[in-house]
């Protein structure tokens, strides 16, 4: 799993392949833990769109998200990238910085307001899965 990880780096892929179904877009992201994700954009998401393997993660989202999500990934520096299984949710996320109560420090991003309320945002599950892993906060 991959909590709250800091993107250093994306490198971006439009293509056509025999070989793809109908993936025609992937993001790699490098990661400051050492770890990396692919995200392939796909018509219809696989039963398995979150997997993971020993230092990389492949995340399945909808072709229309690409747009969104490169977007983020050219207007928010830094980004960061999730990917949990958790309390019998799976998340995969590209986000900006949610600030101090996240990772402690001072805040980078713009964070989500009023998150810390909700007990099923993002921001939330981000925190319970920080807490029972034991990471820091």
């Amino acid at each position: 799993m991959t909590v709250d990880d800091k993107i250093t780096r994306y490198s971006v892929a439009v293509f056509h392949g025999n070989v793809t179904g109908d993936i025609s877009r992937q993001i790699r992201l490098d990661l400051e833990s050492g770890q990396t994700a692919t995200i392939s954009f796909i018509g219809t998401l696989p039963a398995d769109w979150l997997q993971f393997f020993h230092d990389a993660t492949s995340l399945y989202l909808t072709a229309d998200q690409f747009t969104d999500v490169y977007h983020l990934l050219q207007t928010s520096s830094p980004a960061y990238f999730t990917a949990l299984e958790f309390e019998g949710a799976m998340v995969g996320s590209v986000h900006t910085d949610f600030g101090p109560g996240v990772r402690g420090g001072v805040a980078t991003g713009v964070g989500a307001p009023g998150v810390s309320r909700d007990p099923n945002s993002l921001y939330a599950l981000i925190q319970r899965a920080r807490a029972g892993m034991g990471l820091k906060k």
